[in-house]
């Protein structure tokens, strides 16, 4: 029953976690693919503003190009519409990097740039890493130079992005479309933050953030990571290819957890109550089951204590089929197990080797015989120059030499004998109602098998015997032992291969 309990409540819960995993799994994928295809989106749409300032500053240097020499034209190089669109403010400078003219205002005409102290060519089109201008403010500069129609060079414009405040780029990162935690940032190609929802961020070194380094390879996709901030993050990321940037959309990875919770406990709600009446249920159920279950436990516990009658198992009441099974394997059981004892017991009393009885079986079966007068022939037999044959050709050998005369033993005695290895190379013959003569006669059968066969590969053996009766050579189990081995010597003595009666 408590097993039955377990296992439903544990099916439920498991239940409830896998519901749990695979929303949160399916979530965090869906918000990772979300993320990825914004930021390429954001990429795209980046790319396209990027080089549309480039255009706008490239027919700017052109314009300025072509009528640099003229006076009236200098007072009002920049004072034209639509830089602002684009940039913060706008400069020309000229090939000593002295500020011109601005527009707006900047109160910096006759300065030289900040440009100036930076690693860039002013003869070159180049895009800035975010600095500190001479007006204090974080900026970052798009420059194109300015050739006039002789193709001198005579300055350069520049397009100023200030990334503290309001500006083309940083409205539209600003209007990311999700309404929760998630927020989109762009990093320049070394690495640093053009934009963040943190303006204090903006321009600091973000090259240690996995997603930057991926987006400085120009890298696009998703993952699951964690910040600078040590905060899990599920992060889609795309470059910008025309500037070398890239952009970033991401999400806390704890914002899924409110509707994943939500799931897990509608799920809750809906099964707890199907559970509840299915544990009911089983219980009840398998209290009805268990009472025959327990009265043959009960019996099968006696089994190991008392002898138990089988009209006892008879009696068990079982209403249903897996009971009345149980019963019949109990009972195939006790059965099993008698035969299983009775093949350990015989185990225990054969030979490993040779198969035939061992001294142990064989002392049983003569105490057995004398016991009841039983009459019988005792033959012992030996080996002739056995361990000479074991040092020529090894044990190996030598045991196929032991397995084979076992062989002979039983192929040459009746089903009644009693066929034993007493120890090493020596046999013994227990032949029961068999007189001396007709016991010399069954040795001698074994003799001539020996003479015709070779017992392993083409080496024949030979075997001497000594034969002794119960009661006839000594009614004293000692005394017919001894006499039978003395007789068994006599034969060795005067010559091997030969049988010798008591």
């Amino acid at each position: 029953m408590f097993l039955v309990s377990l296992a439903i409540l544990l099916t439920f819960a498991g239940t409830l976690m896998t519901g749990y995993h695979v929303t949160r799994n399916k979530l965090e994928e869906n918000a990772l693919q979300m993320h990825e295809a914004y930021a390429k989106k954001f990429a795209d749409t980046t790319d396209l503003i990027f080089r549309t300032m480039k255009q706008y500053l490239k027919a700017k240097s052109v314009e300025i190009g072509q009528n640099i020499d003229n006076p009236n034209y200098r007072q009002t190089m920049l004072a034209t519409t639509g830089y602002n669109h684009f940039f913060n403010s706008i400069v020309f400078a000229d090939t000593n990097d002295v500020i011109v003219a601005t527009q707006p205002e900047l109160g910096v005409i006759g300065k030289k740039t900040s440009l100036s102290d930076l690693p860039y060519n002013p003869r070159e089109a180049f895009i800035t890493k975010p600095f500190r201008a001479i007006t204090g403010r974080l900026i970052i500069t798009m420059s194109e130079p300015v050739f006039d129609g002789g193709g001198n060079f005579r300055g350069r414009v520049a397009g100023t992005i200030y990334l503290e405040e309001s500006n083309m780029l940083n409205d539209i990162v600003s209007e990311h479309f999700f309404s929760d935690q998630s927020y989109a940032w762009v990093i320049d190609k070394d690495g640093h933050l053009i934009y963040h929802p943190d303006p204090s961020r903006n321009g600091e070194n973000v090259t240690k953030n996995v997603i930057a380094q991926h987006l400085m390879k120009g890298e696009s996709g998703h993952a699951h990571v964690t910040n600078l901030r040590g905060v899990e993050m599920l992060v889609g990321y795309a470059p910008v290819p025309s500037s070398g940037w890239g952009v970033a959309s991401q999400t806390p990875v704890a914002e899924i957890d409110p509707p994943v919770w939500e799931v897990t406990q509608r799920m809750f709600y809906y099964t707890a109550p199907l559970v509840l009446i299915m544990l009911l249920l089983s219980l009840m159920m398998t209290h009805k089951l268990v009472i025959p279950l327990k009265k043959l436990a009960l019996y099968s516990r006696s089994l190991t204590r008392e002898r138990i009658k089988n009209n006892v198992l008879e009696r068990i009441p079982s209403w249903y089929f897996e009971s009345e099974q149980l019963k019949k394997a109990i009972q195939l059981y006790t059965d099993s197990l008698t035969k299983e004892v009775d093949y350990f017991k015989k185990e225990s009393l054969t030979d490993e080797l040779t198969g035939l009885a061992n001294r142990r079986h064989v002392d049983v079966v003569l105490h057995e015989w004398m016991n009841r007068q039983t009459p019988f022939s005792l033959v012992l037999l030996d080996i002739d120059h056995f361990k000479s044959f074991n040092d020529t050709f090894g044990h190996q050998a030598g045991d196929a030499v032991l397995k084979g005369l076992a062989e002979v033993f039983r192929q040459k005695t009746r089903a009644d004998d009693l066929c034993g290895r007493y120890g090493g190379e020596e046999f013994i013959l227990l032949l029961p109602d068999t007189s001396l003569t007709h016991a010399a006669a069954i040795v001698e059968r074994i003799h001539s098998a020996l003479r015709s066969k070779p017992v392993y590969a083409n080496n024949f053996i030979t075997i001497s015997a000594g034969v002794g009766h119960y009661p006839d050579s000594s009614a004293e189990l000692d005394a017919l032992m001894s006499l039978t081995d003395q007789a068994l010597y006599r034969a060795k003595r005067e010559g091997r291969n030969r049988t010798v009666l008591v």
